[in-house]
């Protein structure tokens, strides 16, 4: 399903239905953002380069800004 939103793209949503307790039933909704890219952790980056946190911050930094990515602090 798509939930419309002005100018930007739409939002994805799935539902996932986990079953029913007696009366009540139970689901997992996820939204999905077409418009934002996840980026590396810098934790991971770090862990998998055995970088000191702010040579992580700054790798993630510059792999955003190079990918046209905004910063995320």
């Amino acid at each position: 399903m798509r939930l419309p939103r002005g100018e930007q793209r739409p939002l994805m949503l799935m539902l996932v239905p986990l079953g029913s307790r007696g009366a009540y039933g139970a689901a997992l909704l996820f939204i999905f953002d077409p418009e934002v890219v996840p980026g590396p952790a810098p934790v991971r980056v770090r862990q998998l380069f055995g970088l000191s946190a702010a040579e992580a911050a700054l790798a993630v930094a510059l792999a955003s800004v190079w990918t046209g990515n905004t910063l995320n602090g």
